[in-house]
């Protein structure tokens, strides 16, 4: 369960002072007038990225295994009909609100970029510690590529603009703006529901 991290993470942002004082000075950098244009295009692009990033997926997928291999990668773990009960409890509701949208983007750039990235960049560089960082980033989400690629997405917008805000902002509104297809790709595949026979 990934609630465990977030929880963990927050404790010790709250209560290390170190940490909580980093975590605060992180969070006043504001990002740059002269960045906003960069930082609203590159919210623009990137969903079309992730959706050709998936696309080659799938491909490479039905290439190499067929489409037998395809629908064993696409197939969901749990029945269609237990995974819309629980999105439509006040628990399933709360978590693709306040969780994916607002504090999974908040304290993951807090933890990713504020402070692995910073730390390792002190260390060895900014190039490998953001491939080093975006590796951790992709590991610790269900499609490590797409997480991966995010993840030097994040920390480029980062460095262009001095701001966690910046990729806070584009994470946020990424997961927000997934919630209307995760809520149509359930529907479609729970028996009677909206295109089913």
């Amino acid at each position: 369960n990934r609630v465990f991290p977030f929880v963990f993470a927050a404790i010790l942002m709250t209560l290390i002072p170190r940490l909580r004082q980093k975590s605060m000075a992180l969070l006043c950098a504001p990002i740059p007038p002269e960045r906003t244009t960069e930082a609203v295009v590159v919210s623009s692009l990137k969903p079309i990225f992730l959706l050709a990033a998936a696309g080659m997926i799938a491909a490479w997928t039905f290439i190499t295994t067929g489409p037998e291999g395809l629908e064993r990668m696409m197939a969901n773990e749990r029945p269609p009909d237990e995974q819309w009960a629980e999105a439509v409890t006040a628990y399933g509701i709360f978590w693709n609100i306040a969780m994916a949208g607002l504090i999974g983007p908040f304290i993951e750039e807090l933890v990713f970029r504020g402070f692995l990235q910073e730390s390792w960049e002190r260390r060895w560089g900014w190039f490998p510690a953001v491939v080093m960082t975006s590796a951790v980033f992709g590991f610790y989400h269900p499609h490590f590529f797409a997480a991966f690629v995010s993840g030097i997405i994040f920390s480029s917008l980062y460095r262009r603009t001095g701001s966690l805000w910046a990729p806070i902002a584009i994470y946020s509104l990424l997961s927000f703006g997934s919630l209307p297809g995760r809520i149509a790709m359930t529907l479609r595949a729970v028996p009677g529901g909206p295109g089913r026979g």
